[in-house]
């Protein structure tokens, strides 16, 4: 239960505090979307992605499971625009439960 609460006033911070966007640019950046792509429906739907929009992108037979994750990313900052951060992605990956990738995640953008 202590930890919860710790994790909870965590998430909250990294909200308050990661604001950065988080851009396409980004995307190319980052080695993340390949992890991210056994889970990438699961953080669309955490990041409030449409469900036909993942219908679509999971019935692209032409896609690598990288390349449809790196489409989820694309599609969330298409359509949340100055939302997309860096905060919400990372609160998005905590959520879950892939906490290693917010971790470098937020790294990366600590050195930027």
């Amino acid at each position: 239960r202590v930890f919860n609460v710790v994790f909870s006033s965590l998430t909250v911070q990294i909200l308050k505090t990661r604001n950065e966007p988080f851009t396409k640019k980004d995307i190319l950046k980052i080695q993340h979307r390949y992890d991210v792509g056994d889970c990438r429906r699961e953080l669309g739907e955490e990041l409030g992605i449409d469900q036909e929009k993942l219908d679509n992108l999971e019935q692209n037979n032409d896609y690598l499971d990288s390349e449809r994750a790196y489409q989820v990313l694309n599609s969330w900052i298409d359509d949340k625009k100055d939302m997309a951060t860096v905060g919400r992605l990372a609160y998005a990956l905590i959520n879950i439960g892939k906490e290693e990738i917010a971790e470098r995640l937020l790294g990366m953008f600590y050195f930027r």
